[in-house]
């Protein structure tokens, strides 16, 4: 089988099939999430049976729009495009962990086949204010497992991002670098090779504080976890306060408490970093009941502090 390594072969790149994609990928999942393995799993059955042996940029895109849409005739919408993001997520695997170059033959950069599926509208998700996040972060029963989820939510990063960071990633942790209130991410999402993230003053004293105590090594990484072992943390935590969140629920919080105290929807996606503002809009929790109760006795009192300063008066 010939691996992908970014190197030319001849006039052309050596070929990295969809097969090998496929075992690769589900054993990267492996290492992290058993879970996303589960998900996969059959995602990735139906891609190698039927495109196999092929280099994994000579597959048009119509072959695995045909393919989505047989396999998934009588499936929901959200399963539907559930099978997209996974195979999406496969073919861009040798650019995004394997470090191969951006190929603009992929067929997942035409539009016609990342769209060929909506995106099912997403449940509403009630409002978790920051004080019950913090009493969340409080529930955490270590001094590590504690920072793991202010950064969590703090930094508004996702959990895949999270258990990748090492200490070199905390500007101004280790000798020489610089700027002790940035993150760096390296593979992040987007398939861009690192993006920064700004941390709060508080929070990047922190970070260094503790990799300074824990002596780690520039390579080391920070909180040498699995994602499966992330989401167990939040979760319960979130039964000790009365919660039921996953990591992914405090990167919306975060949004949603920016958004009600006033903060531009430009400088939430920008933080978030979503291409999309519709994106960003969708993390954004709407006002519930209790909400609005809070406003209108809000109001309320400041009429009956007016309406005693005048008879004071």
């Amino acid at each position: 089988m010939i691996h992908c390594s970014g190197k030319a072969s001849g006039d052309e790149g050596e070929k990295m099939t969809v097969a090998e994609i496929v075992r690769q990928y589900e054993a990267q999942l492996g290492r992290d999430s058993p879970s996303s393995v589960r998900s996969f799993h059959a995602v990735g059955l139906a891609l190698a049976e039927a495109f196999g042996d092929r280099d994994h940029l000579d597959v048009a895109p119509t072959e695995i729009k045909a393919l989505l849409s047989r396999v998934g005739a009588t499936w929901s919408k959200r399963t539907q495009y559930m099978w997209l993001c996974w195979a999406r997520a496969a073919w861009y695997f040798p650019e995004r962990w394997l470090g191969a170059p951006m190929e603009p033959r992929n067929p997942f950069r035409a539009n016609g086949l990342k769209h060929s599926i909506a995106r099912p509208r997403r449940k509403a998700r009630a409002y978790v204010p920051p004080q019950k996040i913090d009493l969340l972060i409080g529930a955490a029963r270590t001094t590590r497992a504690r920072l793991l989820l202010r950064v969590l939510q703090q930094s508004a990063i996702r959990v895949s991002e999270l258990v990748g960071i090492e200490a070199r990633d905390v500007q101004d942790a280790v000798a020489g670098a610089e700027d002790g209130r940035r993150l760096v991410l390296r593979r992040p999402k987007s398939g861009q090779e690192e993006e920064a993230v700004a941390l709060p003053r508080a929070l990047g004293l922190a970070l260094r504080a503790y990799i300074r105590t824990q002596r780690l090594s520039p390579g080391d990484r920070v909180f040498p976890v699995t994602t499966e072992a992330v989401r167990a943390l939040v979760r319960s935590c979130g039964r000790r306060v009365g919660l039921t969140l996953t990591p992914h629920d405090l990167r919306r919080a975060w949004a949603s408490a920016k958004d009600r105290a006033g903060v531009p929807i430009g400088l939430i996606q920008a933080t978030l970093r979503h291409e999309s503002q519709e994106t960003t809009k969708s993390y954004i929790a709407p006002a519930g009941f209790a909400e609005l109760l809070e406003i209108m006795e809000g109001e309320t009192s400041e009429q009956q502090g007016e309406e005693e300063g005048g008879n004071q008066e």
